[in-house]
């Protein structure tokens, strides 16, 4: 909720630039990601995309703090934890209480 706070304060931004396409893209596109995608998986809607935006998202944290920064394992189990429930999300889809069922569903 930090971030989300920080993206509409006007604040000057001040974020890692991990890929190459700025600080201040590399924020709002973190706070898509971690807010915007996360609602969507609670309501189940485009659970797969969101699932596989999380999925980037959490790749490129593991790869920063546990490649780069080489911080133990304990550290970072949260975060190997979140990637693999976003892989299964990604994977089994949204459920049948959800709003892709409902709004996608062929046996309407």
């Amino acid at each position: 909720m930090g971030k989300v706070v920080k993206a509409f304060s006007g604040d000057e931004i001040q974020f890692m630039d991990p890929i190459g396409l700025g600080e201040s893209i590399s924020f709002y596109l973190v706070v898509f990601a971690e807010f915007v995608c996360a609602i969507f998986l609670i309501l189940g809607l485009f659970t797969r995309l969101a699932a596989l935006v999380l999925i980037i998202n959490f790749a490129v944290i593991f790869h920063l703090k546990w490649v780069i920064n080489q911080s133990p394992i304990g550290d970072i189990e949260h975060i190997v934890f979140y990637f693999f429930i976003f892989i299964a999300l990604f994977i089994s889809g949204a459920g049948k209480f959800s709003l892709d069922k409902v709004l996608y569903s062929k046996n309407k």
